[in-house]
């Protein structure tokens, strides 16, 4: 059976059997769980609990903990929520939707990583950007000096890791302080996805990728300020290719970077796939964190800076498996 809730949208509350099957279930959990009260009367309460969760959950009631704090499963996704025990059984018991108050503190937190980060590099721009300028200019000067086929291939490799480094620290140095401001302009999503995909060109023919593109024409503009779209998307591109490396050192057909946009009310929706490796649920969540995942070829700051730039705009960035294994990073950008 079902009844209306007595407390606000954000507390919901439950009764079960001494089983702990539910037997009643209040129309806010209904709600926060995605799914008539019909389906879940009858259902175990474990049933309501993201399965990561559940031996600590199940471990938590066995002892009869009176709250335990774990991630309530959904079609969608899934919420973090607080549980409290009933009593006994036929007694209501209570779940508190902490989202909202856990999605604050997640910012929070990534505000504080941000601002150290930021304070940490603010000598480094300086330290570095002066000889890294000074080395862009002799490869220039060796590229027109000639040498080869080879030798050009390898100045010019060599000329875009640098710009790619200039490029780093200027978002480095914007993040420090360091860089003035630009207005705020409309970008349609054609010319974002082109000019990211352009700017990783030479990557995608070293490591023999392809590469396909689905962008309709009709989609709206999206909020831009300077290049932080565009830089946003670049780096998931540079991250994917990465991956599809490391997965397929020899290339192949099954070294396929694929970008594909869509849209909803109020934003829209790049969605990047490749067919590497992947990662695991907890290794999606910190992938964005600065410096996780660094090695050789990864600063591990990529993911980090493209997160910081989109959430700048109202964006956010997310992670899950791709359909048919790999990465998938969507990035969500609003609408001008």
């Amino acid at each position: 059976m079902s009844g209306d809730d007595p407390v606000g949208a954000s507390v919901a509350w439950y009764a079960v059997d001494a089983e702990d099957r539910l037997v009643e279930v209040g129309a806010a959990l209904s709600e926060l769980a995605g799914r008539p009260a019909g389906e879940l009367v009858g259902r175990p309460f474990l049933e309501l609990i993201a399965p990561p969760d559940r031996p600590r959950v199940a471990e938590a009631r066995r002892r009869a903990s009176p709250v335990v704090e774990a991630r309530l499963e959904r079609a969608d996704g899934w919420r973090w929520i607080a549980a409290r025990r009933a009593s006994a059984p036929g007694e209501a018991g209570v779940l508190l939707d902490l989202s909202g108050a856990r999605l604050e503190g997640e910012r929070d937190q990534r505000r504080d990583e941000l601002a150290r980060l930021a304070a940490a590099v603010g000598d480094v721009v300086h330290e570095v950007g002066n000889p890294l300028a000074a080395v862009t200019t002799y490869v220039q000067l060796a590229q027109r000096q000639g040498g080869g086929v080879e030798a050009a291939d390898s100045l010019g490799a060599a000329l875009d890791e640098c710009r790619r480094a200039q490029t780093l620290l200027r978002r480095l140095a914007s993040f420090a302080g360091q860089a003035e401001g630009s207005a705020e302009a409309p970008l349609a999503a054609t010319p974002l996805v082109e000019t990211a995909l352009l700017l990783v060109r030479r990557r995608l023919r070293a490591n023999r990728i392809a590469w396909a593109a689905e962008v309709p024409a009709d989609l709206p503009p999206v909020r831009a300020v300077g290049a932080a779209p565009v830089g946003a998307l670049l780096e998931v591109l540079r991250n994917a290719v990465t991956a599809l490396g490391e997965a397929h050192p020899d290339g192949g057909p099954a070294a396929t970077l694929r970008v594909t946009a869509r849209c909803d009310d109020e934003a829209l929706l790049l969605d990047v796939d490749d067919a590497g490796a992947g990662l695991e649920p907890g290794a999606r969540a910190r992938a964005p964190t600065p410096f996780y995942g660094q090695s050789p070829g990864r600063t591990g700051l990529g993911l980090t800076l493209a997160r910081a730039e989109l959430e700048s705009l109202g964006g956010e960035l997310a992670l899950d498996a791709a359909p048919g294994g790999g990465l998938r990073v969507t990035l969500r950008l609003p609408f001008a």
